[in-house]
């Protein structure tokens, strides 16, 4: 309402009833908040590593402290809340932190004129600063989640490039409203002014845009998800929560159509509430995407830091979990380790083993991807499963999942640090464990059935739906060679793989053996003094320190890493390569020039052969002993995230 020249109830100077409600309110949403985003950094703790998308909803919710703050003086000190012709001279000064020269002035003076105190200009200015760090934070989680599409990464870019222009068009027309500056709160300076309702209604409906254009960037990627519509919706949906944001700054802007210049004192207050209300939903619903991977993991039960969350839940509906069967230390397993009766048909089955919970499962065909959840019959809590679990995986729907494949002696606990990193970096990783690394002796698995159950675990992956990037290490090369071969993408399938990295492996031709490759070099006669192979021609590595793992690393980790190192079927090194997946699939290669089990000459000889075959190989190379994924471990998840990336486009 419009001023009147004298007061007619003065200003009871203590905290306005309106602004009682308004500091209650303030405290409850800046605590939920407060519980929102701490509860996102948990999860994030527990199941992955902290990113950028972390620290920016962190810096909002204290910017939005900073507001609370801000608005409690204005409360208290101010004494803001009642209508303008209530004010004495003395409390207006106190409202307006002008000089004592200002008792001078009138009312009609005061009320004339368009002004901004000092603290309401700076609890302008955070609530700008604290809502677009929100919406920073979940671009940052776009970038994070959707790494391989370039339209997405493209698009962030630009409404970040937006964004920030907002923030410094909001700033600045909140600081420049009046010329000179210092006339928002020297009242009685001659002065200029902008249309500052106008001014603060443009700024709300620009932000209610970028709201809406946040909202709608991953949808058309969502969309094209393999999944079933209802799926689809349900995982979009979830990208949607930010529309309560939109809610509250319609409302907002609602409110800020009731602001009557001439009773700032009275009239801010409800749009106050509302802009509050706005800020601290903005940082909540910034935090919802990352919270059900928490409920997945305490649903499931804590897995290890680092592995991806949720990751029993993915594969609920890829492998049913059989019994453990952990090889044994590798200290133990020289000739004198007890034999293990396990029949052919037993090695195969119980050896696949994930590294996100160390069981291991027996292979069921995965087809369509199905969902053995146990859910409650409740139909709510039925979705929210649902959800919670499609979105803990999200971020590895989104990319190629990759499929590692282990060397000799090695299992899956071996490659924890690296498939823990990659899982960080919003990865689905799978590590089949190979059967002719279970222990047996005599041994009773070989090339032959490790190369069938690879076949049969990505074949699953590639039927139902899934594009697979294959990690093929030292053996694991020879055995991915041979197994991947007919499960590349074809033109009318969406699953199929894609690529093939060879870390510090075997990618031979056909009829090539990794001793056929020592031989080719005249060095068979190290064979004996790099492996100690027993009489049922199970072998260990004699020297693991030195021949596998190099320089790189300290003893504590070089000793954890030997520590997961089983015993393995020798016979494999000898048995021959029967055809080529490296004929019909992209493929790169990792050097490592320090390699001492898989020389570099080897290794280039075998890129040689590739190309001389037509086929072309995209080359790295890291300065690092057999092992990159322990000794290089951060500069190997760059370098499949570069390969990824660069074939995603």
């Amino acid at each position: 309402m419009a001023a009147s020249v004298e007061p007619t109830q003065l200003h009871p100077d203590h905290v306005s009833h309106r602004y009682v409600v308004f500091l209650g309110i303030a405290a409850m949403m800046t605590l939920l908040s407060s519980v929102f985003v701490s509860l996102r950094f948990v999860s994030r703790r527990l199941t992955s590593s902290l990113a950028w998308d972390d620290w920016t909803v962190l810096a909002a919710l204290i910017v939005a402290y900073g507001f609370l703050l801000t608005t409690a003086l204005v409360a208290t000190i101010g004494g803001a809340g009642y209508h303008i012709n209530q004010y004495s001279l003395s409390q207006l000064e106190k409202y307006l932190k002008v000089n004592r020269r200002a008792t001078s002035l009138s009312y009609k003076t005061i009320t004339d004129l368009s002004y901004s105190p000092k603290i309401a200009l700076a609890n302008n200015i955070l609530y700008n600063a604290s809502i677009s760090l929100s919406k920073a934070s979940v671009l940052l989680l776009y970038r994070r989640i959707f790494t391989v599409d370039r339209t997405i990464l493209v698009s962030t870019k630009i409404v970040g490039g937006v964004l920030v222009g907002y923030f410094i068009a909001a700033a600045g027309g909140l600081i420049f409203a009046n010329s000179p500056i210092e006339a928002q709160w020297k009242v009685w300076l001659p002065s200029t002014s902008i249309d500052n309702k106008r001014f603060w209604l443009a700024m709300a409906i620009v932000n209610i845009l970028l709201d809406v254009v946040i909202l709608c960037l991953p949808q058309a990627r969502v969309w094209k998800l393999q999944l079933s519509t209802h799926r689809k919706a349900l995982v979009s949906l979830v990208f949607m929560l930010g529309a309560f944001v939109c809610v509250t700054s319609i409302i907002r802007i609602v409110s800020l159509l009731t602001i009557d210049i001439a009773d700032l004192t009275y009239t801010l207050t409800t749009p106050g509430i509302w802009t509050l209300v706005e800020m601290d939903t903005s940082i909540i619903c910034s935090c919802l995407p990352t919270l059900p991977s928490l409920f997945v993991y305490w649903r499931d039960g804590a897995t290890p830091k680092g592995s991806k969350a949720g990751s029993r839940a993915t594969k609920a509906y890829l492998l049913r979990s059989a019994r453990k069967d952990k090889g044994t230390g590798y200290a133990n397993l020289r000739d004198t380790s007890t034999p293990q009766n396990l029949s052919s048909g037993q090695g195969f089955h119980n050896s696949i083993e994930s590294t996100a919970d160390s069981e291991s499962h027996d292979m069921t065909p995965l087809g369509a991807v199905r969902a053995d959840y146990q859910l409650p019959h409740i139909k709510l809590a039925r979705i929210f499963i649902i959800v919670t679990t499609l979105t803990s995986s999200i971020m590895a729907v989104t990319k190629p999942t990759l499929v590692l494949v282990h060397g000799g002696w090695h299992t899956p606990e071996t490659y924890s640090t690296f498939t823990s990193s990659l899982r960080s970096a919003g990865f689905e990783v799978h590590v089949p464990r190979l059967p002719s690394m279970n222990g047996a002796r005599p041994p009773n698995t070989d090339l032959a059935t490790d190369t069938a159950l690879v076949h049969d675990y990505v074949e699953s992956l590639v039927q139902a739906g899934r594009e697979v990037v294959a990690i093929l290490h030292s053996y694991g090369g020879q055995v991915g060679t041979n197994a991947l071969y007919g499960l590349q993408r074809q033109d009318s399938s969406p699953g199929g793989v894609t690529h093939l990295i060879y870390m510090s492996a075997f990618a031979l031709p056909e009829g090539g053996s990794m001793v056929g490759k020592v031989k080719e070099f005249g060095h068979e006669h190290l064979l004996p003094l790099a492996f100690d192979f027993a009489d049922d021609d199970s072998c260990v590595n004699r020297d693991p320190k030195t021949l596998l793992i190099g320089p790189g690393v300290e003893d504590a980790e070089a000793d954890a890493y030997i520590s997961s190192l089983v015993r393995w079927n020798g016979k494999s090194m000898y048995q021959e390569v029967t055809q080529c997946a490296w004929r019909e699939i992209p493929t790169s290669y990792i050097y490592t020039s320090q390699d001492m089990t898989v020389p570099l000459d080897y290794q280039k000889s075998m890129v040689d052969h590739m190309k001389a075959e037509g086929q072309e190989v995209q080359t790295f190379e890291l300065d690092t002993g057999h092992c990159p994924n322990l000794t290089k471990t951060k500069e190997m998840v760059e370098i499949v995230k570069e390969i990824v990336s660069g074939h995603s486009r």
